[in-house]
């Protein structure tokens, strides 16, 4: 048999290079351009086969096996192949044997089972194009509600994971406002860093004030100089409660981590690499007790 797209070459010695134009089934021979027609003037009434691109198999009655070319006379049940004496030989060598160990028996004794073989798969084929129409029908049925469940298992999974995502975003955006929080509480109350930037400018300022009071000191406007010198005395109280507020802070340890650490953030990572099964609800052996221990274990448990 010749293999698709196989180019055959002349049979005839010297001209090995050139590419078969016909076959001759009674010489068993291909032949190029140069000679079919020597050929046709000597035998005539043969019955030659044309070789072109639509022919992609030709029975030649020789063996194709390699460096055989011999009439195939036999027949191997085991792989249901034609095959050649080569083929059968028991003393191997270089491309003989191979089905030298195979069930064998001559084409004459395979012939009355392939006919009856072949009227069997005849009523087949006729059953099979009867219902062939029926066939594709149903078969691109099939294949449409595969696609159809194959792409609502496909948004399921995208809408699972959203839905982890949105969660992760929301959790990590929690922890982030908890840590502005935590130092907040715990390190200077709220608006102590925008009052200690103004410090300088009001230390210069109610300096500037005091001077000023001291120098233009009026026994005739006593309760407004007082008012003054009460509100300086009020301001310099509040820069010497920042003061200790500050000393109380600067050489505290601020030991805060986060929950995992990193041993527990690897395991989370592994639990998100085995998140997710995809399953047949109608196979007997998915047992969902069994699904749920592997849960237990990480497998298949994103928070477990």
């Amino acid at each position: 048999m010749m293999k698709e797209n196989e180019t055959k070459k002349c049979s005839k010695k010297g001209h090995e290079e050139n590419d078969a134009n016909e076959f001759c089934q009674e010489c068993k021979i291909f032949m190029c351009n140069k000679c079919i027609n020597f050929h046709s003037n000597l035998f005539n009434d043969h019955h030659v086969l044309k070789i072109d691109k639509n022919i992609n198999n030709i029975f030649t009655g020789l063996c194709q096996e390699e460096n055989h070319l011999i009439k195939l006379e036999y027949f191997c049940k085991t792989h249901n192949v034609l095959c050649c004496s080569s083929c059968i030989a028991k003393i191997k060598k270089k491309g003989n044997c191979q089905h030298s160990s195979c069930e064998v028996c001559t084409i004459e004794d395979i012939c009355s089972v392939k006919k009856q073989k072949l009227i069997e798969n005849i009523k087949t084929l006729e059953d099979l194009s009867a219902n062939l129409d029926n066939l594709i029908n149903q078969t691109t049925e099939v294949i449409l509600k595969v696609d159809k469940i194959k792409d609502e298992l496909k948004l399921k999974i995208q809408n699972i994971f959203t839905r982890l995502r949105n969660a992760l975003n929301d959790r990590e955006g929690e922890l982030i406002a908890k840590i502005d929080e935590k130092f907040n509480e715990s390190i200077f109350k709220e608006n102590f860093k925008k009052d200690l930037e103004k410090l300088p400018k009001n230390v210069k300022l109610f300096l500037e004030k005091g001077k000023a009071i001291n120098n233009e000191w009026d026994e005739n406007n006593i309760a407004s100089l007082i008012n003054d010198c009460s509100n300086i005395e009020n301001n310099i109280k509040c820069i010497r409660n920042m003061q200790e507020e500050i000393n109380k802070n600067i050489n505290k340890k601020f030991d805060y981590n986060i929950k995992p650490e990193e041993e527990g953030i690897i395991k989370f990572m592994e639990n998100i690499k085995n998140f997710g099964e995809i399953y047949d609800k109608n196979q007997s052996d998915f047992n969902p007790v069994i699904a749920q221990s592997k849960k237990k274990k990480g497998y298949g448990n994103l928070f477990g």
